[in-house]
């Protein structure tokens, strides 16, 4: 199933609503048109929306929306009165350290077995695997009615909402910014791919990553018309060697990498993309970001499963006493989820979630689970997994291998692990190799000007040299297209006189020892990529595509996706430091192609968030008032499970690895006097941007 959803133009209010349309089951060409018709019915009918119900107000809405709302069933209890584990929904609410808080505890503490498949791109709990038992989304409370006859505790986590709103803010323009030189086409594409996550399709950002992009195209193609000087950095791609290189007419020098632009623009307000101010004033922004815990906790997103959500939460904008009613009913919900987190205090958090579900901080820990590790089977038809199938394999010994379905679908995953290993590898291995040989071939061209004076040497390489180069490669060319291999080497580039100088290179053992890796690897991914592909022929093997009416399996058993030698507490510890370095990782390359004609750009950091704009920062505040309350009613219940979980002796710490003492001689998580600092974390000096 897919979201489907439009603007449209309330024309008694004069606004633009977004509303979702409708959970399509069709896909293709069916749910485009489908989409359409849904969408012009809406356009048609919500604006006899009032007249369609009575002219109802805001207050008999909200009167008849309040019982179904406290029908909703919410287990308040980690496990159920039987000591079974309940269905846990992680009702993930956007920038509050949420991807940590599930996949480097949550997920990763349950059976891969126990997981559903994730929901952030589209609603994927019907076609998860039976027996499923943890959903992790940013679906809204509505989720419950689909749940309805199951045990099911939800846990949710809240951030303070300057902090959340300004995060979303960043998250958006970093992520348009990222592929801002992809033409919308590729864009596309890379959204058909439903083997990942891609962000482009998960809620909101598939509404505010689009805003950001197109007003940043907007934006550089207006720089880019009325800028008369020269373009910083051309790029062009050398013929000899087919890499891409930048040229800097301003320097008049040639590089490989294009640099990083000059970080110099107030990154909340700048000329390449929309203000910060102006950004959060958005109908996009008001209806998606904006009070987002509260609206989220009330099922009344324009993700909602219940029909009423538009209205309600039109009210819920446009009223105050609407908002005050609605959020009365939200905090009523709180008191009965087992778990409130707080991302400011995400470690104790975790702590308190785990006492809540009674997971063991020494329990075993599996490894995530990719969304291409699934397989998908017809609901109706099925198929029998212990079926013998034959495909060609490249082991010499044994060309015409003869296994089950299950195991042909192991082997592809684990090809897949392992051939993603082993390009990562040659994506960092490749580029050294090569700047090794441009190195060499520099040193064997200074050498060369000594024998330049020989007839014979300059009679070799202008004409028998290029003859017998394009002839090698001509025979090498010719034995890879009939053999379906690579070309094996590239030592006919030189010829044999030339080949005894480079051995005398300072460089030829470094070369030697790294194109024989390089060499390997390439082989191993070709082996590896060969026996996937011909696995991937075999229709039962493969699986229908992803859809409606599919069940989806891991063809592993639990055991298999073991971490050896680590427990959920630890493995929580080094995953979420890991995390953050990814994220700073990323943010650092956020902005290579967004900058200006002249090489101007901005990076977002704590340092610039606290020179924004008072008067900026006090209308966010004022935008989310129903989220400043829900976040003080939140804290209120935290601290209160915190202080009970201790009392019963059940909230166990979490094995963080010792700091070493810093230049002042205190040890991270102390006080200058080397006293418990109990208010904070050993990684309470991370940076509020990078969450």
């Amino acid at each position: 199933m897919t979201r489907c959803s439009v603007s449209v133009v309330d024309q008694r209010q004069g606004r633009t609503t977004l509303v979702r349309v409708v959970r399509s089951s069709t896909w293709g060409l069916q749910r485009a048109v489908l989409c359409i018709i849904l969408a012009n019915f809406l356009v048609s009918g919500v604006n006899a929306d009032d007249q369609g119900q009575g002219e109802k107000t805001c207050a008999e809405l909200i009167q008849e929306f309040t019982p179904k709302y406290r029908a909703i069933r919410v287990s308040s209890e980690g496990t159920s009165a039987e000591g079974k584990n309940p269905f846990v929904f992680f009702l993930h609410v956007p920038r509050t350290a949420g991807k940590t808080y599930s996949s480097c505890f949550l997920s990763t503490s349950m059976k891969p077995s126990e997981r559903c498949m994730p929901g952030y791109d589209h609603y994927r709990l019907p076609m998860s695997q039976d027996g499923c038992r943890y959903y992790v989304s940013h679906d809204d409370m509505s989720l419950l009615s689909e749940l309805e006859g199951q045990d099911v505790v939800v846990v949710t986590q809240l951030r303070d909402p300057v902090e959340r709103v300004l995060s979303a803010y960043e998250f958006s323009v970093e992520v348009a910014g990222r592929k801002i030189h992809e033409s919308d086409e590729k864009i596309e594409n890379l959204k058909a791919n439903l083997t990942t996550v891609n962000t482009y399709n998960v809620w909101p950002w598939s509404y505010l990553i689009p805003l950001a992009r197109r007003n940043m195209q907007e934006r550089m193609k207006k720089l880019q018309d009325e800028y008369d000087g020269p373009v910083q950095f051309e790029e062009h791609v050398d013929p000899k060697t087919n890499r891409t290189f930048y040229f800097d007419p301003i320097k008049n020098e040639s590089l490989w990498q294009k640099p990083k632009p000059e970080e110099v623009l107030d990154p909340y307000d700048n000329e390449l993309v929309m203000p910060l101010r102006d950004w959060i004033e958005t109908p996009e922004a008001r209806e998606l970001v904006h009070n987002g815990h509260t609206l989220q906790i009330l099922g009344i997103t324009n993700t909602s499963f219940w029909p009423e959500a538009s209205r309600l939460r039109e009210c819920f904008i446009r009223d105050d006493a609407s908002r005050e009613a609605l959020a009365a009913l939200a905090k009523e919900k709180m008191e009965q989820i087992p778990h409130v987190g707080l991302q400011s205090r995400l470690d104790e958090a975790v702590a308190s979630l785990a006492a809540s579900l009674k997971t063991n901080m020494s329990s075993p820990v599996y490894k995530s689970i990719p969304l291409k590790a699934y397989f998908y089977d017809d609901k109706d038809a099925g198929v029998d997994l212990n079926m013998k199938v034959t495909y060609n394999s490249t082991d010499e010994g044994n060309p015409h291998k003869s296994i089950t379905v299950l195991d042909a679908r192991r082997l592809m995953h684990n090809y897949s692990l392992e051939s993603s290993r082993v390009r990562s590898k040659l994506k960092k291995l490749e580029p050294k190799l090569a700047g090794l040989i441009e190195k060499e071939e520099e040193w064997f061209q200074e050498s060369e000007k000594e024998r330049s004076s020989s007839l014979s040497w300059k009679f070799k390489k202008q004409v028998i040299k290029p003859i017998r180069k394009r002839f090698n490669w001509m025979i090498e060319h010719a034995k890879s297209i009939l053999f379906n291999s690579y070309i094996e080497d590239d030592d006919w580039y030189y010829d044999q006189e030339e080949q005894e100088i480079l051995r005398t290179s300072p460089y030829d053992e470094n070369i030697t020892q790294l194109d024989e890796e390089v060499h390997g690897l390439q082989k191993r991914d070709f082996i590896t990529r060969h026996d996937y592909h011909e696995l991937k022929n075999i229709d039962v093997v493969k699986g229908v595509t992803f859809g409606p009416n599919v069940k989806a399996h891991i063809p592993f058993p639990d055991d298999e996706a073991l971490l050896p030698n680590k427990t959920v507490g630890g493995n929580y510890a080094t995953c979420a430091s890991s995390a953050l370095k990814k994220g700073k990782k990323k943010r650092r390359n956020s902005f290579t192609h967004l900058q200006t004609p002249d090489g101007k750009s901005f990076l977002f950091s704590s340092k610039s968030r606290g020179r924004i704009d008072e008067e900026i920062l006090d209308r966010i505040k004022e935008l989310n008032k129903a989220d400043y309350d829900i976040l003080e009613f939140g804290t209120t219940l935290f601290t209160k499970t915190l202080e009970l979980q201790r009392k019963q002796d059940v909230l166990e710490e979490i094995p963080f690895p010792k700091k070493e003492e810093n230049n002042n001689n205190t040890v991270q998580g102390t006080d200058e006097n080397n006293n418990p600092n109990t208010n904070s974390s050993p990684r309470d000096d991370r940076d509020p941007t990078e969450l």
